[in-house]
């Protein structure tokens, strides 16, 4: 039954590393992506109440053209953290307001990818690399903790 336990809490940790490491390779990539122009439709705070403290986002809209074919999105960064304060939710809004002129950059061969600020901001490269570490923590304490039991 040890083993089983174990065997669950390794998978969803390589899940959850997997899909951090994609997200992470996205917003890496995405300075090297061509960009265009596009236009600010709406942008408006999501609040979630889920836990005990709100967490803050600006929800933007915005259109682009990549050749004939018209595209919207909604992500400012490849990586939209879903907690941030009132007060940076707010700095989105601003810089983004409805009917703004924005330079949008898309992945290549799949525009529906497309962010407004391309790279990784301070919070990617501090997280991502702390939550690989921790990762390779607990994986090392349920090797352990097998090799131990066994």
């Amino acid at each position: 039954m040890h083993a089983v336990i174990v065997g669950i809490c390794l998978g969803f940790l390589v899940l959850g590393l997997l899909l951090f490491t994609r997200m992470f390779m996205l917003g890496y990539d995405s300075r090297e992506w061509p960009s265009v122009d596009g236009t600010v439709e709406s942008i408006q705070m999501i609040t979630d109440k889920s836990d005990d403290s709100p967490a803050y986002s600006a929800f933007v809209t915005y259109r682009f053209k990549v050749g004939r074919r018209e595209y919207v999105s909604h992500r400012i960064r490849a990586l939209n953290w879903l907690g941030n304060t009132p007060a940076a939710a707010r700095r989105d809004m601003d810089a983004y307001p409805p009917g703004a002129r924005v330079t949008v950059w898309y992945r290549p061969g799949k525009p529906d990818d497309a962010v407004l600020e391309p790279g990784l901001g301070l919070a990617e490269m501090v997280f991502l690399p702390a939550y690989v570490l921790v990762c390779l923590a607990v994986a090392y304490e349920f090797a352990m903790a097998l090799r131990g039991g066994a």
